[in-house]
């Protein structure tokens, strides 16, 4: 029994032994601990496992991986990686639409993409989505069609102009009449817009016509409400009021509408001054320059300043109800209105080319033949004619007039009238003294009647009258005042200059084309061998760069003249010459050290240099240093003091800290005692952060009491300099600071336009804005933007300059009447009559042009074309063929007949033949159908049957350009004559991509070039021109050759 017990005691122990070895490891346990994730699939997992066992834990669909579980001894023990979602790829572009992730954050599993199309552009797919299925993206990718607008239908007076078959989002219709005496009621162009509506309806076409103005200060003559074209408005303004225009007011077609030209408009009456008035002129009331009648005005002359007369120099002037001053002080000489003249006092002499007053009688010279008055206080020299004698070689113009008075005293009252013989010494100032004998009349003795060693008068050294070539100038002061006539420039900078006389002649500038250059920029370091001033447009110079130097923009290797500007890629030029090794700045500065060598800006690379401490100081480390390749190489330098001057002075010397005392000096600090270092302060480790800021003369390390500086970066301000110190407690503000961004004044506002801000928030550094010029204005500056750099706004402020029509080509035979004058623009409404020179020529075209108020002409200048004579035998009858036009000539026995040109001479090609017996008869004429269609333009007729000679009148549409005639002529049943519309190019963003090009002028994203009119392209930032055709290029039909960069 007591065996048995012991066996039932080992069993159940060897039992306990198993069960405590060998635990298991349960599937609860695997989810509640950390290598878990919700990826997996565990659905078909057990929920135990014996110590030992390992298990594959399996993804779940969508996702992939390997993950291995192994139970030890009731713990699982992880091996692999965690499930991650399976990848998609990319979901596929579709042409005119952007996609973006609208679930994820990745192309993987459970992601979804959304596809939106391009504006314009409509969905027409089922759906716009795909996601990202176990097997991939799901679905097909969608299809964006354009978005399009119903076909337009017009009345038949209207001609269209665009692609109206199949109109898409952005399609633009423009409309204009067929007749000319029509106008056109509604718009003269409308967009099919993203909805694929059209904006507003299309327009209709009627007879011109104006309708009563509204009364504004003024009365109408008459009761008629509704004026024909080219009838006049008779008005008068209402007492106080002016016309703004004297110009009769016309009914008159504006572009597609009619409008009254010019606009009748009363203004009130008011006299006029300059806001700033003349130097050396006051006006009281001051800033005041428009007056009301019955206002006054006091002007004020300075010293050498008058008002109507020399002794003058004050006026008090009323406003007259007629819009004039009661006293208006015009100088009198030109009657410029000038409230004071720089003209004081007559200077011409008598002579038969002398129509001022007498001032100064008997004068036959003057000092500068060419003036014809003097200032006020100027002193000329002079000559008096003969029998005559100057009372001083030079006069003085006073207010009282000319001093001396007289100028010139007879001189016949004093010697008579005897033939003298006799010897007489005179001297030459261009030769040496001369002898000569002289049989004179005694009246005829001037200048060679004088004592022996005569002084003879001065000669004029003043310049002659200037003669600025392609210029105009003014002289003032003995300075010359000169600018250069339209379409030319001055060759070097400014669009005026001031010249001095310089040895009697004047140093002024040339005045070039405005398509020439002026002399190469300034470029570093640029052998320069041929000092050209002037270049031609197209002219290169080629870059050569001094011994030392290279050219590092390889594809930079000249500079061209382009339209009167050196084009040179945007590169900088104080970047094209480089040295070949980078030179170094001035060394470092060490305290109480000087350096052995002359100080520079710049030392080449291998320069050597050597410090040296002042009296009584050591230096510590090396004292050369070495330039090498734009950086300096050296150690740490110090220059340290080792003697003590009295009591308790404190020294800092190789980081150590030394105390005079009596005997000499002792470490206090900084020192090795023993084995123990005795700290001298706590050291800081990391530098403040101060964004946008470098640091000044960086140390290795920082110790207590030590200090940095900060300076700002490029475009960055801080006002005081920012400085912290170092502490007990770490960086310390002294006084700190921050680095803002570096502000620019306001920009200037411009007449007749505004600006928008296009890049930044404020106006600070690197803040762009653009100029905009109101609705009839045209920006007139090459640049229209200004950006905010570190010395202000850059470039100098546009220019909008008004719209204006160009000036009629001097055609032969063609006389032009309302011309404006040399230098004014041909503004908005204004109009001009065309007629032919000669009686045998008649004019093909309108004989009246009117300037649009977009800038363009409403009709192409005419020309005249010369008449052909028929012969006739009644000497009463002429009959005519214009120069171009046919006949045929039959002879009715023989029939035998001949064909004659009337060529543009006003000849027939051939002599005209002549028939037997029966006189010669034209032709049988027959009628001409409806005139044959013309290639992107249209006829300007209605009807189905047109007669022998009837002529049709064809126009292109917008923007194509016509060639030949614009006629047609029906002659024998034909129509004659050979019309052609040429095509315009259209260049944009999708052409000028590929060969990296951007538009050199204006900021527009595409433009339109008429036939053989330029556009002028630039290489994008980073990118040069291949080849060297150069970068202006002309339409030819419809096409262009786009340069190239790479």
């Amino acid at each position: 029994m007591h065996v048995l017990n012991q066996c039932l005691g080992l069993l159940l122990w060897m039992c306990l032994l198993t069960t405590v070895c060998a635990q298991g490891c349960t599937l609860t346990s695997f989810k509640d601990s950390g290598h878990f994730d919700e990826n997996f699939e565990t659905s078909n997992l057990r929920e135990n496992y014996a110590s030992g066992d390992s298990v594959r834990v399996p993804c779940k669909v969508g996702y992939r991986g390997f993950f291995k579980l192994t139970c030890n001894n009731g713990k699982w023990s992880p091996q692999g990686n965690l499930c991650s979602a399976i990848s998609c790829g990319h979901p596929g572009d579709v042409q005119f639409a952007d996609f973006a992730l609208s679930s994820g954050d990745d192309y993987v599993f459970g992601s979804q993409v959304r596809y939106t199309c391009h504006k314009g552009y409509q969905m027409t797919s089922y759906t716009s989505t795909r996601n990202c299925l176990q097997t991939g993206w799901d679905g097909h990718l969608p299809v964006c069609e354009p978005i399009s607008c119903e076909p337009l239908t017009v009345d038949d007076n209207i001609m269209i102009h665009g692609f109206i078959e199949q109109p898409t989002a952005g399609s633009v219709i423009q409309f204009s009449c067929k007749e000319r005496g029509d106008e056109l009621i509604g718009p003269s162009q409308i967009i099919c817009n993203d909805n694929g509506q059209w904006n507003n309806k299309p327009p209709k076409c009627k007879e011109i016509s104006c309708r009563k103005p509204e009364l504004n200060h003024f009365q109408v003559e008459g009761e008629k409400e509704v004026y024909k074209e080219r009838e006049v408005l008779r008005y008068t303004c209402v007492s106080g009021y002016k016309q703004v225009d004297e110009r009769p007011s016309l009914c008159l077609k504006q572009g597609q509408s009619a409008q009254w030209t010019p606009t009748p408009q009363c203004e009130p009456v008011t006299c006029k001054v300059d806001t700033y008035p003349p130097v050396g002129t006051t006006y009281r009331p001051q800033g005041q320059n428009i007056f009301t009648p019955g206002q006054t005005l006091s002007v004020s002359c300075g010293d050498k300043k008058w008002v109507k007369r020399l002794d003058l120099q004050s006026a008090q002037l009323m406003c007259q109800s007629t819009g004039n001053w009661d006293f208006p002080p015009w100088d009198y000489l030109g009657g410029r209105g000038e409230f004071s003249s720089y003209h004081a006092c007559d200077d011409q002499y008598e002579g038969p080319w002398s129509h001022l007053g007498k001032s100064a009688p008997h004068v036959s010279r003057w000092q500068y033949y060419w003036t014809t008055s003097a200032d006020l206080d100027q002193t000329l020299w002079y000559e008096c004619r003969s029998n005559y004698e100057a009372t001083s070689s030079r006069a003085t113009c006073t207010r009282q007039g000319w001093e001396p008075n007289p100028l010139c005293k007879d001189g016949s009252a004093q010697l008579d009238s005897v033939k003298v013989n006799f010897s007489h010494v005179y001297r030459d100032t261009k030769k040496h003294v001369k002898v000569s004998k002289m049989l004179c009349n005694v009246r005829l003795i001037t200048l060679f009647l004088i004592c022996p060693n005569p002084t003879p008068s001065p000669e004029p050294t003043a310049c002659p009258r200037a003669e600025i070539l392609h210029g105009f100038s003014h002289e003032y002061q003995n300075k010359l005042y000169y600018t250069c006539l339209p379409k030319f420039k001055l060759l070097g900078k400014g669009w005026w200059d001031v010249a001095s006389c310089e040895r009697g002649r004047w140093n002024t500038q040339e005045c070039i084309d405005n398509t020439d250059c002026g002399p190469v920029p300034h470029i570093p370091n640029l052998n320069v061998t041929d000092e050209v001033q002037r270049f031609q447009d197209g002219d290169t110079f080629p870059i050569h760069c001094e011994a030392g130097y290279q050219n590092l923009h390889k594809n930079l290797k000249e500079l061209t003249c382009t339209e009167g500007e050196w084009s040179y890629n945007m590169v900088d030029l104080n970047s094209i010459c480089t040295p070949l090794t980078e030179p170094c700045g001035p060394p470092d500065q060490v305290n109480d050290a000087l350096i052995l060598a002359p100080s520079m800006d710049e030392y080449p690379s291998g320069t050597v240099l050597n410090y040296t401490c002042r009296d009584n100081y050591i230096m510590k480390g090396n004292r050369t240093t070495e330039c090498k390749n734009g950086k300096w190489l050296q150690e740490s330098i110090s220059c340290n003091g080792l003697y003590c001057q009295s009591v308790f002075d404190i020294y800092l010397i190789y980081s150590k800290v030394y105390v005079c005392v009596w005997g000499g000096c002792v470490c206090v600090c900084g020192c090795v005692c023993g084995l123990t270092l005795l700290p001298c302060w706590s050291e800081c480790t990391q530098l403040p952060n101060v964004p946008n800021a470098k640091v000044v003369d960086r140390k290795t390390s920082y110790q207590k009491g030590d200090s940095v500086s900060f300076n700002c970066d490029t475009g960055f301000i801080s006002g005081r300099q920012i400085r912290f110190l170092c502490s007990d407690s770490g960086w310390t503000p002294a006084p700190g600071g921050v680095c803002r961004l570096k502000p620019c004044p306001l920009p200037e506002d411009i007449p007749n336009g505004y600006y928008l801000m296009s890049i930044g928030d404020e106006f600070a550094f690197g803040t762009t804005i653009k100029y905009i010029c109101n609705e009839g204005y045209q920006m007139g500056s090459k640049e229209d933007t200004r950006t905010c750099l570190l010395d202000g706004w850059s470039n100098h402020v546009p220019v909008c300059e008004p719209l204006s029509c160009d000036v009629p080509p001097q055609t032969p035979g063609v006389t032009v009447k309302g011309l404006p004058s040399e230098g004014e623009y041909i503004l908005p409404d204004r109009f001009l009559s065309f007629s032919c020179d000669s009686p045998d020529s008649t004019l093909n075209g309108s004989a009246t042009l009117i300037c649009g108020k977009n800038g363009q002409w409403d009709h192409p200048f005419p020309n005249c074309l010369d008449l052909c004579t028929l012969p006739s035998s009644n000497p009463n009858m002429k009959v005519t063929v214009p120069a171009g036009h046919s006949v045929t000539v039959e002879c009715v026995r023989d029939g035998s007949s001949t064909q004659l040109q009337c060529l543009r001479s006003g000849q027939w090609s051939s002599t005209f033949p002549t028939c037997t017996s029966k006189s010669v008869s034209l032709s049988d004429t027959k009628n001409c159908g409806p005139p044959p269609p013309l290639e992107n333009g249209d006829f300007l007729a209605s009807g189905q049957t047109f007669r022998q000679n009837s002529r049709v009148r064809y126009q292109c549409q917008a923007v194509y350009v016509m060639e030949g005639e614009p006629y047609k002529t029906c002659l024998n049943g034909e129509w004659t004559g050979e019309i052609k519309c040429l095509k315009p190019c259209t260049v944009n963003p999708d052409l000028m991509g590929p060969n990296n090009l951007r538009f050199k002028h204006g900021s527009k994203q595409k433009l339109y070039a008429p036939h053989n009119d330029h556009i002028t392209f630039t290489c994008i930032d980073g990118t040069y021109p291949v080849g060297s055709e150069g970068m202006r290029r002309i339409c030819e039909d419809g096409v262009m050759r786009l340069p190239t960069c790479a």
